[in-house]
């Protein structure tokens, strides 16, 4: 199993144990089924896109989205009629969450050099990306698993 989809496990079991403090319910949440999805879960009302940092969430004051994955999950949201939702879990056992329908309204977009992934090294490159505030997401905690 390589990095992206260790990752993407992890992310996929953190979330379903926190998808009940959200209200929703387990046969309602669904898993997209290939390696590089442009998102990661889907609910009846919203899609999802699921990250994990292993970083602290007081790290930083804002986080990382590209450009791309904020133009397809407005797209891909409003094709269905679905709220999208970023999900960062950070290694502090917080977890944020922001609705992505407020991002383009609110924070403009610029360039910075960037690692080309985040799951394994692949040298740095110049991407066009979003910097969402902290204070801009809903926060919970979540269980660590180690």
């Amino acid at each position: 199993m390589n990095n992206f989809k260790k990752a993407e496990n992890i992310g996929r079991r953190y979330f379903k144990n926190v998808a009940a403090s959200l209200g929703i319910e387990e046969n309602e949440l669904i898993f997209t089924e290939g390696d590089y999805d442009g998102h990661d879960a889907e609910t009846p009302k919203a899609i999802i896109e699921i990250k994990v940092r292993t970083i602290s969430s007081t790290k930083y004051r804002d986080f990382i989205l590209e450009f791309k994955k904020l133009e397809y999950m407005l797209k891909a949201s409003k094709s269905v009629g679905k709220i999208p939702y970023y999900v960062n879990f950070f290694s502090d056992g917080v977890v944020m969450f922001w609705d992505l329908r407020k991002v383009k309204e609110l924070i403009a977009p610029q360039t910075q050099r960037c690692k080309a992934t985040t799951a394994v090294y692949g040298g740095y490159v110049d991407k066009v990306i979003y910097k969402l505030p902290s204070d801009m997401a809903i926060k919970k905690t979540y269980e660590i698993e180690f």
